[in-house]
């Protein structure tokens, strides 16, 4: 199977036939490629840490809403903040 899936970090994945695991295969941290990557999660950070307070003030109104899935978003959203 051949699939685009710009959410992983991984190259490959493959089911090993002797003990049925799946393994992956990934960029090294040193190579150009990852710090790329690496390098726009750091720019995305830097505009986030720009608007935070606007971001934990949406989240903390979003807390009260009436629909659960609003909610359900916003105690996420809360959960990262704090674990950050």
């Amino acid at each position: 199977e051949l699939r685009h899936d710009p959410q992983v970090q991984w190259l490959a994945q493959w089911k090993e036939n002797i003990n049925n695991q799946v393994k992956y295969m990934q960029l090294a941290a040193q190579s150009s490629f990852k710090g790329k990557s690496d390098r726009s999660k750091y720019n995305k950070a830097a505009l986030l840490c720009d608007n935070i307070d606007k971001i934990r003030k949406s989240y903390k109104q979003k807390l009260k809403a009436r629909e659960s899935e609003t909610r359900q978003l916003a105690t996420a959203m809360w959960g990262i903040h704090r674990l950050a």
